[in-house]
């Protein structure tokens, strides 16, 4: 062979080697130094780890510590919201009513009088008595006695505070005083004008210059205000003794017995009348806050909101209206708002709640979705005559609108939401050309969960892997309470991570690689199981819960069949073993250093024009680094030297081949069973030379 010959193979040697680049072995630039003779160094190839297991935009990357890892997240696996954990539905109008029922009449009194004179004309007995007492008018003189009689209708009576009135209670007093000069012994009935009797006065015995009266109910009398006085019985003893001046009284026809008729604790059904400044309510309506089935509202405090109301009149005079909520900002000054309601008239109005609480837990028997509101009405007095009417009522209507919340405690409810299943690829093309498995030691699956909302939310979470085949492998994740702030941190937010690992999950199985899809669905549950968490939730008008899922898995593996495949032009290494050339025999020499943590086993595949393989080369296992059980980190490297011989036989299956395959499998040691870590700086170093044999001298 001649040098020109020889420069020609040691190129060829570099064509070969060029040739075998592809994407995931990039091999060093080649250092050739051509010796004449039999050896021929070919050059260096360094094969590192980020060849094999390139970082993935998507899922692989590497760590500060040059570890490999696993990295999925998912925002907002769980996202749920104030709407998504409580409806306020808009509340109906609640209407109530109210009659005025009794009124209270301011009491009267009228005075009236029953002159001597006018009662001697009405005497029948004894006869001409009016004769007798005229005619002793001015001087002393006896009075005759009086025997039992009826004098009838002797004087009238008004009253200027009502036209009629229908009393519900109150009593009538009548007084005489007696300034005749005998006593006297009467009944008064107090009658209408046109006769009717009213009510009756026994007065009894009345001693001259003395008083007398009686008193009767005015229940169930309607009475006018022009009224008589009937004297339905009178007698008198008389006074003095005939023929005995010593014994006579002065004789005054003038004198008179004096009638006050007065009226108190007057209570009407019905009346013309004038009124007096009262208060004719104060009650206190429980009414329904209006809430999703289950729910059970505790309080509410408002960021803002109104409490309209509209009140109409059937009174004839204005009041003066209170409506408070004696539950109303617990510690504080309750709502309170007075509303002028004239009479006959509509009045509609609102009472903001903006930056007030309400409580809804005032009635022992039902301390939830139930508002007490207290009204209170003051009749105001004009002075004047008004119609009255019982019946007449008030009618009121209450909503609550415009409600947005700063914060709502109580009972929520208990609800199932689903999560909308999904399905994640994982095209990993690194684990699809690499093929075998990966099995991780110490998977773990986060969710990470920021939480402001106070209900106890249980996930369910049906997450699994397919494998190439279609087999499903599911995660096996238990339901589990996700950390949410309890009663007593109102207002936090709690930062929080749950953790599905070997220790209470499948994940080894779901996590071995390869798989094709992650799946997922489920189910979140408000208040599942009220027994171990309680009643008592909380939300806030900013509210949330956010989940991720996260894994962020570092390659603490182990695998068994990971391998690759490629093919190059064989061309220049049959340029090389061409008959022409003479070469009789040639030993290609790999030395080699290995710091991966993989036992790596190659083969040089030959096939011809059809396909067919027809000479295979294969190296001796190289075995992986010295690896430390228990960090599974490679504390030294291997170094070894490996020849393959291409003997006269074999040398023509390479000329006919026309493409060459390298298949490389990887696998940790002990048949992929000890757990190793994967750096991505480890590398395979390969230095490569070709001797040949030579037919002929040069």
């Amino acid at each position: 062979m001649t040098l020109r010959n020889l420069g020609a193979l040691a190129a060829s040697a570099v064509l070969l080697l060029s040739s075998c680049q592809r994407d995931l072995l990039d091999p060093n630039d080649l250092d050739l130094k051509v010796q004449p003779g039999l050896q021929i160094p070919v050059g260096k190839v360094d094969l590192t780890l980020s060849d094999v297991f390139r970082p993935d935009s998507g899922l692989i990357s590497v760590g500060s510590d040059q570890n490999y890892r696993l990295v999925y997240r998912q925002d907002s696996l769980l996202s749920l919201d104030v709407a998504d954990l409580l409806e306020l539905p808009n509340q109906s109008p609640v209407a109530q009513n109210f009659k005025m029922g009794i009124l209270n009449l301011p009491g009267f009194s009228s005075a009236s009088e029953i002159k001597l004179s006018t009662l001697s004309n009405a005497i029948t007995n004894p006869a001409g008595f009016a004769t007798t007492l005229n005619a002793a008018h001015g001087t002393n003189s006896f009075v005759p006695a009086i025997p039992t009689q009826s004098p009838g209708d002797l004087a009238g009576v008004s009253v200027s505070s009502f036209s009629t009135a229908s009393f519900h209670g109150g009593s009538m007093t009548l007084k005489a005083v007696n300034k005749y000069p005998a006593a006297v012994n009467a009944t008064m009935e107090i009658r209408t004008t046109s006769g009717a009797t009213l009510m009756s006065f026994p007065l009894g015995a009345i001693n001259a210059g003395d008083s007398a009266s009686s008193t009767v109910s005015l229940a169930g009398l309607t009475v006018p205000n022009q009224m008589r006085v009937v004297l339905t019985s009178f007698s008198s003893p008389g006074a003095g003794t005939p023929l005995v001046p010593t014994t006579y009284v002065p004789i005054d026809t003038g004198s008179a017995l004096e009638i006050t008729m007065t009226g108190s604790n007057l209570q009407v059904y019905n009346a013309v009348a004038q009124t007096q400044t009262q208060q004719i309510v104060d009650d206190t309506v429980k009414v329904g806050f209006g809430a999703t089935a289950g729910v059970k509202v505790r309080e509410i405090a408002f960021d803002q909101g109104g409490f309209n109301y509209s009140m109409n009149s059937g009174l004839p005079e204005t009041l003066s209206l209170t409506l408070a909520f004696p539950s109303s900002n617990p510690g504080g000054t309750p709502i309170s708002q007075t509303i002028v309601l004239p009479a006959g008239q509509t009045v509609n109005g609102s009472i903001s709640l903006a930056g007030s609480t309400l409580d809804f837990t005032s009635n022992p028997a039902q301390p939830f979705n139930e508002l007490p509101i207290r009204y209170s009405a003051s009749l105001q007095s004009s002075g004047q005559l008004v119609t009255l009417d019982s019946s007449a009522s008030i009618t009121m209507s209450f909503t609550l609108v415009n409600v947005d919340f700063a914060y709502v405690k109580g009972f929520f409810g208990q609800d199932v939401i689903s999560i909308p299943a999904d399905t994640i690829d994982l095209d990993l093309e690194i684990l699809n050309k690499l093929g075998g498995s990966i099995t991780f030691v110490q998977p773990a699956l986060k969710i990470p969960v920021l939480n402001s909302v106070g209900v106890p939310i249980t996930l369910d979470l049906n997450m699994a892997s397919i494998d190439p085949q279609g087999g499903v492998h599911p995660l096996g994740a238990p339901a589990t309470v996700l950390p949410y702030p309890t009663a007593a941190q109102f207002g936090q937010t709690i930062t929080d991570t749950v953790v599905f690992d070997k220790n209470n999950t499948t994940i080894v199985d779901f996590l071995s690689l390869p798989k094709d899809l992650f799946t997922f669905s489920g189910q979140v549950s408000v208040n599942a199981d009220t027994v171990a968490t309680g009643t008592n939730n909380f939300i806030t008008s900013t509210s949330s819960i956010f989940g991720d899922v996260l894994m962020e898995l570092p390659f603490y593996f182990t695998a068994s069949g990971i391998g690759f495949k490629d093919s190059i032009d064989v061309q220049v290494l049959k340029d090389a073993f061409a008959p022409e050339i003479g070469v009789s025999e040639g030993t290609l020499i790999i030395g080699s250093i290995n710091t991966l943590p993989l036992d790596v086993n190659v083969n040089l595949n030959f096939y011809d024009v059809n396909n067919v393989l027809i000479h295979t080369e294969p190296l001796p296992l190289l075995e992986s680094g010295v690896v430390d059980p228990n960090t599974g980190l490679v504390t030294q490297a291997t170094n070894f030297v490996t020849r393959l011989t291409m003997d006269v036989f074999d040398i023509p299956k390479i000329y006919q081949a026309t493409t060459l395959e390298i298949e490389a499998v990887l696998e940790t040691t002990s048949a992929g069973t000890v757990p190793v870590k994967l750096l991505s700086n480890a590398n395979l170093q390969l230095e490569i030379a070709v001797q040949v044999e030579l037919n002929r001298s040069l």
